[in-house]
């Protein structure tokens, strides 16, 4: 019997685009490419969204838990397809809720399987342990076989159906030594093993993406400040835009910008009509990255990047270190924040006059915003040092001791 060769895949529902996941997914092809890893890459392509129709369908299927779910099948459906085929070889699995739980496990009895951690699916159901109204990260069902049945939270970013979800994760908990776990810091990796268990085959490898390179200038010194403070993150409450809001009111002094449109914010957060209303220094103004941010954030003072979950390593963090260095964090329990140095990030908190009056004092002080740029420029240079040895390890993961 002619034995199959061992091969090597990464797979993930989402492909390369200048979104999220997607821009890992296009470093991950391109040192793949460079290094000679020999890695097959699975990926649903991504929708072309310059197409308007596609566009429109997008954006409605998001509100629509009939699209949404009809887009679910027929996403795991075509994984399914993909993947049926693939045994007795390594796979890195990024963003399972999209890949289906059941192909996972089915994976795992003939491969070698590591998961590539980027949210806290494993025990949330909302993936971004959250819950709305709340100024902290929410840990009730970490380590739990049951689930916190009180709190009505409905699964995402896949609109799997709550007992559906609940009943894959307990699947999920009891065959977690079946997998590895390459994780982006080492709060993750605490995170992973509180809820699954300490023997747990766990390793740091960080977030790299093609954008994550040190420049030598950031800002024409020359000219001034456009804000304050510029906001870095998603529309979604768990990256801390509705935080950020409340927290203007305490501000009104400062410039602040929101890189999305007045209406669009409204649309989603209307309770805060009447603290946007009252806030003229809130800037509001539709852009992407490409479109504008990256600039509005090297000519801003500070940069708020305050997700309220226990986030890993964000692009956001990163690229404001990176082109601006003053960066403003939201404490959170079990997030890659917490593990930067005092010295080397601003840190939030659920106490908004707490938090205004620390931010007031680095508006105010040059010198401040000084040894904050200092010393997380000094971090970043040690990241970034680290970040082919680290990118090693991961396509090597079979090969590592854990």
């Amino acid at each position: 019997m002619v034995k199959i060769p061992i091969k090597n895949y990464i797979i993930c529902s989402l492909g390369p685009s200048n979104l999220g996941v997607g821009r890992l997914v296009n470093s991950l092809i391109e040192y793949n490419e460079t290094n000679n890893y020999n890695y097959e890459f699975i990926y649903n392509p991504v929708p072309d969204l310059k197409n308007k129709l596609v566009s429109i369908i997008i954006r409605f299927s998001y509100l629509n838990d009939i699209l949404r779910r009809i887009h679910l099948k027929l996403s795991i459906k075509s994984m399914q397809k993909k993947i049926k085929n693939i045994e007795n070889s390594n796979v890195i699995l990024i963003y399972p809720q999209s890949i289906g739980f059941e192909n996972i496990i089915q994976l795992a009895s003939n491969n070698n399987v590591a998961f590539y951690v980027v949210d806290n699916s494993f025990f949330c159901l909302k993936s971004y342990n959250h819950l709305s109204g709340e100024y902290a990260s929410c840990l009730r069902c970490l380590g739990s076989q049951t689930f916190d049945e009180s709190i009505d939270c409905k699964p995402f970013p896949m609109p799997y159906s709550r007992k559906k979800n609940i009943d894959l994760l307990k699947i999920w908990k009891t065959q977690s030594n079946e997998f590895s776990y390459l994780v982006q810091n080492q709060n993750q990796a605490n995170l992973l093993q509180k809820h699954f268990d300490t023997e747990l085959r766990v390793k740091v490898v960080n977030l790299y993406t093609n954008e994550f390179v040190q420049v030598e200038k950031k800002r024409d010194l020359e000219k001034e400040y456009e804000f304050d403070i510029a906001y870095h993150g998603s529309l979604l409450e768990n990256k801390g835009i509705y935080y950020l809001i409340q927290l203007s009111a305490h501000l009104r002094n400062y410039t602040i910008l929101i890189p999305y449109a007045k209406e669009e914010v409204l649309k989603q957060y209307p309770s805060l009509v009447h603290i946007i209303k009252l806030n003229s220094n809130i800037k509001f103004s539709d852009m992407t990255w490409e479109s504008g941010l990256k600039q509005k954030i090297i000519n801003s003072k500070i940069v708020v990047c305050p997700s309220l979950w226990s986030a890993p390593i964000e692009g956001a963090i990163i690229k404001s270190i990176i082109h601006n260095g003053c960066v403003a964090l939201f404490n959170s329990d079990y997030s890659f924040g917490q593990e930067l140095k005092d010295n080397c990030v601003i840190k939030l908190n659920s106490n908004l006059e707490e938090s205004a009056s620390v931010l007031t004092a680095a508006i105010e002080n040059q010198t401040i915003r000084d040894q904050l740029i200092k010393n997380s420029n000094h971090w970043l240079d040690g990241y970034l040092l680290d970040k082919n040895k680290q990118l090693d390890s991961l396509f090597n993961f079979y090969k590592l001791s854990f």
